[in-house]
């Protein structure tokens, strides 16, 4: 994971379909990215420390509910590969079993196009996203001639609350692209405050039906 300022970064690049136009009330997508969120701080540990995320693919739903505001929702999974001392130099691992997982994360948003020019319209919004893994590596390694047992878990099981932001332009009446980026923020924490956790930023590039 790479720490960015005060956060880590969830960097999400997608192709997929665009937000809804007026008259076009669902639209069906897909989507490809690069997870890398500091979970840790939402469940108050480093369980997560010694995972690596990979790039995940998901599924999107977004549609208009009134002239102006439309819902979207998605589900995105990343594959997670355990490395802590099973990547290490200094020691010579043995068998490692349960390595591989997945995060699940999905996401409701509702968001409010409050400026339009051109082609574009600016928007703003709210979400919830929910984040859940549950992985355990085992395995061994020797050192000074002692095989030493391990096993690291990754476990997150929590909601959070985002704050999408960005532009959507249509270069012709169906073609188009979209810029978003959304702050992540978590507040069941034991001091009850609400605290920046990690942030999404995506690129979409789609087709309006």
């Amino acid at each position: 994971m790479h720490r960015v300022g005060l956060g880590i970064l969830l960097f999400l690049l997608s192709c997929g379909l665009l937000q809804a136009d007026e008259g076009r009330r669902l639209l069906v997508g897909v989507h490809s990215g690069l997870l890398v969120p500091s979970l840790n701080r939402i469940e108050e540990s480093e369980a997560l420390s010694d995972w690596r995320y990979n790039i995940g693919w998901g599924v999107s739903l977004n549609a208009n509910v009134i002239k102006g505001v439309s819902v979207y929702a998605a589900y995105d999974f990343y594959p997670i590969r355990y490395h802590g001392l099973a990547d290490r130099s200094d020691v010579r691992t043995g068998d490692v079993s349960g390595r591989y997982g997945i995060v699940h994360h999905m996401t409701g948003e509702l968001v409010y196009n409050f400026l339009f020019f051109n082609n574009s319209r600016v928007f703003v919004g709210g979400s919830y996203d929910y984040f859940y893994a549950d992985q355990t590596a085992e395995g061994s390694y020797v050192e000074n001639d002692v095989e030493i047992a391990y096993e690291a878990t990754a476990r997150v099981d929590k909601g959070a609350l985002g704050l999408p932001l960005g532009i959507t332009s249509y270069i012709n009446d169906r073609l188009g692209f979209s810029f978003r980026i959304k702050p992540i923020f978590y507040w069941w924490n034991d001091e009850s405050t609400l605290q920046f956790i990690t942030a999404m930023t995506s690129i979409s590039f789609g087709y309006a039906f």
